[in-house]
C-alpha cells in the first residue's frame, strides 16, 4: 500500500517540492491543489 501525504496549506510549498524531488515515487498533495480540499477548509472537515 502506498502512503499518500496531504500537506497543510500553511507549510511553505518548498516542502512539497523537496519531498517530490528527493522521493519521486511519493504522493504529496497540498491543501488547495487540484482534487484536494480548498484552502481555508477547517481541519475537522479535512479529517472527515
Amino acid at each position: 500500500m502506498q502512503i499518500k501525504y496531504l500537506m497543510d496549506e500553511n507549510l511553505p510549498p518548498i516542502y512539497q517540492i523537496q519531498l517530490r524531488r528527493k522521493e519521486p515515487d511519493l504522493v504529496v498533495w497540498a491543501i488547495g491543489d487540484p482534487n484536494t480540499p480548498p484552502k481555508g477548509t477547517l481541519d475537522p472537515d479535512i479529517l472527515i
